[in-house]
């Protein structure tokens, strides 16, 4: 079996046992003077079963990614105990793939994230800020 294959087919297996974040990723890169920086996000996959991710443009991911491209992403199956990690190069999405993607957000999901995603990678100085930001967000 092809190895995406098997991942999606673990990410599968997670979702039926309960886990509310089976497509959540550890995301490495490099920063500019050499540090290693992870976070989590999630990660969906096209019909090809290629990973993607999207992240704010002002984002350090992207700010990571412009200057050095490798990186790494690592699933962690909470309930089948065990990893994987892919490695390698990134690559940006078309501007028109990207409108395709938000247009398949629910409604919910781009509310939430004009507020949080914008502020990826920042420091906040509570959840309660970013809920009355959203509280705040016209309803369309």
């Amino acid at each position: 079996m092809d190895a995406l294959n098997q991942l999606l087919d673990w990410i599968s297996e997670e979702r039926r046992n309960q886990n509310p974040f089976a497509h959540g990723a550890v995301l490495g890169t490099v920063a500019s003077d050499g540090t290693p920086k992870t976070r989590m996000l999630g990660v969906y996959f096209d019909s090809s079963g290629c990973p993607r991710f999207h992240t704010a443009a002002g984002s350090r991911k992207v700010v990571d990614i412009s200057r050095n491209s490798s990186a790494s992403l690592t699933f962690s199956f909470q309930y089948q105990l065990r990893s994987v990690s892919i490695e390698g190069i990134l690559e940006p999405l078309s501007q028109e793939q990207l409108l395709a993607d938000w247009r398949s957000f629910t409604p919910t999901f781009r509310r939430s994230y004009m507020i949080f995603g914008a502020q990826s990678g920042q420091r906040i100085d509570s959840n309660e800020v970013l809920e009355t930001q959203l509280a705040h967000l016209p309803a369309d």
